[in-house]
């Protein structure tokens, strides 16, 4: 929300984002601010931002100190590499940490998530939550064909089938358990499945006896 208060310009964040929404950085290497829309692929190093660089336990937590995987974000404790064919993707993971991203829901709907992730072993796991409220269980990352059987090994794993979100700017938290450095993860992507039906009230009136010509209707 961002209403006109005495001339200025104010805005409201939505719970849980304390930082700013971004997509990627150009090639000076400023932050390209834009809110992530959940019908796109959402790159999860661009988790949100904040300029001051206050970003642990605001925006994620990371349980160890700088970037291990020595690409993209220098400035923040999040551990991001280059991967092979191009981009980037988190590594290092760890059990306890999580990230934050600013996303907009196109409309009220059942939806799908899924993510893109190379595992070296078993036992890692994620959860979901939005605008603070958690929509997904602790789900168990597989590891060995047909899935993922090695960290250069990319394939798509569906998370959930059926959470409702509602349409509207809102925080997306991913969170990571289980097994720490089980897998790596590139990005992750939400499909709509279904449209929610919305309750209508229907009134209806009564309507007196008139005479309209010698008649009554």
């Amino acid at each position: 929300m961002m209403p006109l208060v005495g001339g200025a310009l104010t805005f409201r964040r939505p719970v849980e984002c304390f930082g700013d929404p971004i997509i990627g950085f150009d090639v000076n290497g400023l932050p390209d601010y834009a809110v992530h829309t959940i019908a796109e692929v959402i790159e999860a190093e661009n988790f949100d931002y904040d300029p001051l660089q206050h970003g642990e336990g605001r925006i994620y937590n990371d349980l160890s100190v700088g970037n291990s995987g020595g690409a993209y974000r220098m400035m923040d404790n999040v551990d991001v590499e280059t991967i092979a064919t191009g981009g980037y993707n988190l590594t290092d993971i760890e059990a306890g940490e999580w990230l934050t991203y600013t996303v907009s829901v196109p409309e009220t709907a059942i939806y799908s998530i899924s993510i893109k992730y190379a595992a070296s072993q078993a036992g890692g796991a994620v959860k979901f939550s939005f605008g603070g409220e958690e929509k997904t269980i602790e789900q168990a990352v597989p590891f060995g064909a047909p899935h993922s059987e090695g960290d250069s090994d990319w394939k798509d794993y569906v998370i959930a089938e059926d959470i409702q979100l509602e349409k509207g700017v809102q925080s997306l938290k991913i969170y990571f358990s289980g097994v720490s450095n089980a897998f790596k993860l590139d990005n992750f992507t939400l499909t709509e499945t279904g449209i929610v039906k919305q309750d209508q009230t229907i009134q209806f009136f009564t309507i007196s006896n008139k005479l309209l010509d010698g008649g009554r209707f």
